[in-house]
């Protein structure tokens, strides 16, 4: 009978096989996202604010050019719900309406007018109804968008 030491292993070692594309890119992942992994995250510690109500700030608050230091800054409460500013309103008004596939529908019947083949009134003419849904559509859009941001 042979005796074992513990040099001599009693099973023999495998090859360390490959993981394959599976279990580098998808199974070993998810095995790190355990809810205990997930829910136990360390939050930092946030500074500490003073709230100063109609009294001014102290003067260590300020640089030598009388403006509030970048450490005493902190972001706002404040909610903007607006989905337009001035410079934005006729791009993204446009894009929303002609997301609407019957917007889309009655441009493509307004450019046919223009090719002499398919015209069968002015092309001017029938532009007249998709301009007039666009505008008025534009018009409540902004008076909805000014209504929601000032507090109403």
């Amino acid at each position: 009978m042979k005796s074992t030491t513990s040099a001599t292993p009693l099973v023999h070692k495998t090859k360390k096989r490959n993981q394959s594309w599976y279990e580098r890119h998808i199974t070993n992942p998810l095995l790190k996202l355990s809810p205990s992994n997930l829910l136990s995250r360390r939050h930092t510690q946030a500074p500490a604010r003073s709230i100063y109500i109609n009294d001014p700030l102290p003067g260590e608050f300020f640089d030598k050019k009388g403006k509030i230091l970048k450490t005493r800054r902190y972001d706002s409460n404040q909610n903007v719900t607006s989905k337009y500013t001035i410079f934005t309103f006729l791009p993204r008004n446009l894009l929303e309406q002609f997301r609407r596939i019957a917007n889309i529908f009655f441009l493509a019947i307004a450019i046919l007018q223009f090719f002499p083949k398919f015209s069968t009134i002015s092309p001017g003419l029938v532009i007249l109804p998709l301009l007039a849904v666009l505008a008025i559509t534009a018009g409540k859009d902004g008076y909805e968008d000014v209504e929601t941001s000032s507090g109403s």
